[in-house]
């Protein structure tokens, strides 16, 4: 019976030491394989709402920290929804911005192609990124080429004397479309209503992506404001440099109760 405690006792120390040596490691297998990915979203200032050479864009600010472990943001993209008709569209992600202020020279800014790029643990990285909807963009740019081949040939005959140098737009009428600016209006999406916002951002290694909701609003003037670039879009097409209008909107997080569990972590 002593012999018997005694082997006991020996192999209680021992499988305490194993679990003691290995502990470590187990730990650190479960957070690297098993543990979900905690994410905050922290948004920041407004977002920018445009209508300009890439169709109806946004731009969104703010920040990702990285609550238990190093990640990596492969991909964010937008789903837009306007509640006045329900008629959604997605939107990719297509540049960063860099903006930065100088006192003395006001403020410059820059923008680089979207890419993966990483967020470390117990950090937080800002983000400043243009969403756009591809295929509209696809749709403007095969119009905008076409107004760029007419203007071309504008210019041919502005030098045979052929055409008045001063007759551009009327040119564009005649040549290009009797309603100008029609096929841009089209794709203006930006129409009175109130608007839902689900930002989704995948990350490497995750098979569920997180996921954020916003709201905005837009009103009659603010629609036509925007609806205003269409002939900067025409003439900026031509080459000729134009200042587009941009509306800068407060939004605010809108909660759904079936996302309770992907808003912070995947």
């Amino acid at each position: 019976m002593e012999f018997s405690n005694q082997n006991t006792s020996e192999w209680l120390k021992l499988s305490i030491a194993v679990v003691a040596l290995i502990q470590p490691w187990l730990i650190w297998i479960y957070k690297r394989f098993f543990q979900r990915t905690k994410i905050k979203v922290y948004q920041t200032g407004r977002i920018e709402i445009g209508f300009g050479m890439l169709g109806p864009s946004i731009c969104i600010a703010g920040s990702l920290y990285a609550a238990n472990r190093t990640f990596v943001t492969q991909n964010m993209k937008l789903r837009l929804t306007r509640e006045r008709d329900n008629a959604m569209i997605d939107m990719s992600w297509i540049f960063f911005r860099d903006e930065k202020i100088d006192v003395n020279s006001g403020t410059s800014s820059s923008i680089t192609a979207a890419s993966a790029f990483p967020v470390e643990h117990g950090t937080a990285k800002f983000f400043n990124v243009m969403f756009r909807n591809n295929q509209i963009a696809n749709t403007f740019e095969n119009y905008l080429n076409k107004i760029q081949g007419a203007r071309n040939e504008y210019d041919a005959l502005v030098i045979q004397g052929k055409e008045d140098g001063d007759k551009l737009v009327d040119f564009l009428f005649r040549n290009v479309n009797q309603n100008l600016t029609r096929p841009i209006d089209e794709e203006l999406f930006w129409k009175p209503s109130r608007y839902n916002i689900d930002l989704i951002i995948t990350t490497a290694g995750s098979k569920r992506p997180i996921m954020e909701h916003w709201t905005f609003e837009i009103n009659e003037q603010e629609s036509n404001t925007l609806r205003d670039n269409n002939i900067r879009i025409v003439l900026s097409a031509c080459g000729l440099v134009q200042t587009f209008s941009f509306l800068y909107k407060e939004y605010s997080r809108r909660a759904l109760k079936s996302d309770k569990a992907n808003r912070f972590d995947n």
